[in-house]
């Protein structure tokens, strides 16, 4: 049997808001029939991705972004609830979104934005979005 790698972006991880923690478990419960035979890496969204960390988990068989209000509209900017760049996109990898939701509603996406969120979120499943802004 082949053990599965995951990796899990948590907004959990570093976080002192409550609600982060309460829709990153919720995620996990309900990704558990896969997980729980599987190898799991668990990256914090709140703070930046280390290249020299995420070189080493390039080959895995999921990636699920477990809720929180981490996509907005404008990525570049300085504060990002996920902190990734463009130039991150190939180590973040294609991702699954579980139960996220957008940061402020009415921040329509920038070309650089679409060009991000196209790189990292899966295009091959159905993503779980917390709400119809954020779909």
């Amino acid at each position: 049997m082949d053990l599965k790698k995951i990796v899990l972006y948590n907004p959990a991880i570093s976080s002192f808001n409550m609600g982060d923690h309460v829709i990153a478990l919720a995620a996990k419960d309900q990704i558990e029939f896969i997980t729980k035979d599987a190898f799991v890496i668990e990256v914090s969204t709140h703070l930046p991705i280390s290249r020299m960390y995420m070189r080493h988990i390039k080959d895995v068989d999921y990636r699920f972004v477990c809720g929180s209000n981490l996509l907005r509209g404008k990525m570049n900017r300085l504060f990002r609830q996920w902190d990734i760049r463009l130039d991150q996109a190939d180590l973040v990898g294609e991702s699954i979104l579980l139960g996220t939701g957008w940061w402020q509603y009415g921040d329509d996406p920038n070309l650089y934005t679409k060009k991000l969120y196209n790189k990292i979120l899966s295009k091959n499943v159905i993503h779980s979005v917390r709400d119809n802004y954020t779909k």
